[in-house]
């Protein structure tokens, strides 16, 4: 049987004695958000399990026994909300997932939330990793194995060729393809790998039996990546410039473009399109352009604009995605008080 949360931690308080003022002390948190939970009206943020089972000394499977599935949807919260997850978290919800697989090793859910915490504590750790090797390279800036290890943590670019490679990828795609060859995003994902590693014939092949599922925008975009990538810039600008004259009431068509022209440095038809796609969007809208526009800015020196969109970013995450906190929300604050900053440097 379901045990409702807050009546087990207003159980759990009464027994040890403590008032909720005392308890949101501990918590570091307002006596409301305590008397929320015990009314049911709200749950505790996922982070602070742990911290509550110390306090009153049981489990966190004590604290609470909820649905699986609401247990796996709170956990993909989580990963899209927080910015860093406790090891003290992490260790919980990797064992709640790995038992959730025991019983039914067929969860297709478990095992994808399982990669994505391991995924989210590796982009954690490589950003711990970039701020130490930075920090060594202040020291000792000519050390050839401090700037490999500096460009492996951020995911960067190696001038030997076999390291930029991604032959797993390849191979996997290549199978997953033959085997579900109707599912046409598939064939994107196999597109993008093989025009990365430079495998332009097998890229072709693939591009025509994607025509043949369905023919959309991205047909041009990927024929013109290959031409760019062959060194062919006008056959490319006319292949990806088609994708938008055959489709140009797609926002698709025009975030794609958008994408292509601030790779060649095209920053103010980069811009219109941008501007195109969120305003053919349906609500709620993807919020991608917006970053990419504020980094445009940025990057012409347009620094109030580059603000503008990021806060234009946070109103639609609040008003079409009903997100308020957490670090969807925090990551463009981030960024607008970091353009801020640098906007008084530079007006100095």
């Amino acid at each position: 049987m379901d045990i409702e949360i807050g009546k087990q931690i207003k159980s759990l308080r009464i027994k040890k004695g403590v008032t909720q003022e005392e308890l949101a002390n501990y918590l570091g948190i307002s006596y409301q958000a305590v008397s929320k939970w015990e009314n049911n009206i709200t749950a505790p943020d996922i982070q602070l399990l742990p911290i509550l089972s110390v306090y009153f000394g049981v489990t966190i499977d004590e604290l609470f026994v909820i649905p699986s599935e609401e247990q796996m949807q709170r956990i993909e919260n989580m990963i899209d909300n927080e910015k860093i997850i406790s090891a003290e978290v992490f260790d919980y919800n990797v064992n709640f997932l790995e038992n959730t697989i025991k019983n039914n090793p067929k969860n297709a859910k478990a095992y994808f939330l399982l990669g994505s915490l391991y995924n989210k504590r590796a982009e954690n750790d490589k950003e711990k990793a970039t701020v130490y090797i930075k920090e060594a390279l202040q020291y000792e800036p000519y050390v050839k194995e401090y700037h490999c290890e500096l460009i492996h943590a951020a995911n960067g670019v190696f001038g030997d060729d076999y390291y930029n490679q991604h032959d797993d990828l390849v191979q996997f795609y290549e199978e997953f393809t033959r085997k579900h060859s109707q599912y046409r995003s598939g064939h994107l994902f196999y597109l993008d790998q093989l025009i990365g590693d430079r495998h332009y014939d097998d890229a072709r092949k693939v591009i025509e039996h994607v025509k043949d599922l369905k023919h959309t925008c991205l047909d041009f975009m990927y024929e013109g990546d290959i031409e760019f990538q062959l060194g062919n810039i006008e056959n490319a600008i006319k292949l990806w410039t088609q994708g938008v004259d055959e489709f140009p009431q797609t926002w698709e068509a025009y975030v794609s473009h958008g994408d292509r022209m601030m790779r060649i440095e095209h920053y103010e038809e980069a811009l219109k399109d941008y501007e195109k796609c969120m305003q053919l969007q349906a609500k709620p809208r993807l919020i991608d352009p917006l970053d990419f526009m504020a980094r445009i800015y940025e990057i012409l020196g347009r620094y109030e604009k580059a603000v503008e969109v990021l806060q234009q970013e946070i109103s639609i995450l609040q008003e079409e995605h009903n997100i308020s906190s957490g670090e969807m929300i925090d990551r463009p604050k981030r960024e607008i008080e970091r353009i801020l900053k640098l906007y008084e440097k530079v007006s100095l």
